[in-house]
């Protein structure tokens, strides 16, 4: 089996995660065509395969036993698009105002287990509570692609 790797053109695109985000009924639809949007127009310009991370995003956002994506409270409370921050069980999720910045984050947070940020992400880097402690626990880099 290939390794699926972050880094790279779109293996897919945002219709198709779309799609599957309307046929699993994703909570808040609105923010997650502004989650999907966003993800492939800064993720692209980043380098990062933005639909390999709405896949990611899709099963940490799913519910278990019932699957799709964008179901989990997380998400609906929050627009939270992969567990970012909720570090244990009973931890509170960070909140973002809306799917772009959701999606924002999610590209810094795996900016910052690469170890390295693209110039496009410098200004969003306030959007992942968790960046600098990434570093901070030393695992800034410890992605490999």
């Amino acid at each position: 089996m290939d390794r699926l790797a972050i880094m790279g053109p779109p293996t897919g695109t945002a219709w198709t995660v779309l799609g599957f985000a309307r046929h699993h009924q994703a909570r808040r639809e609105a923010e997650v065509v502004a989650f999907v949007e966003e993800l492939f127009a800064l993720g692209t310009r980043c380098g990062y395969d933005p639909f390999m991370i709405a896949a990611q995003s899709a099963v940490e956002t799913g519910i278990d036993g019932v699957g799709g994506g964008w179901l989990s409270r997380a998400w609906e409370d929050h627009l939270n698009p992969g567990g970012i921050g909720i570090t244990h069980d009973g931890a509170l999720s960070p909140t973002w105002a809306n799917g772009a910045d959701a999606a924002r984050a999610m590209l810094v947070h795996h900016a910052a287990y690469l170890g390295s940020l693209p110039a496009a992400l410098v200004p969003y880097v306030w959007l992942d509570p968790r960046y600098h402690k990434i570093a901070e626990a030393g695992m800034a880099g410890s992605v490999r692609v």
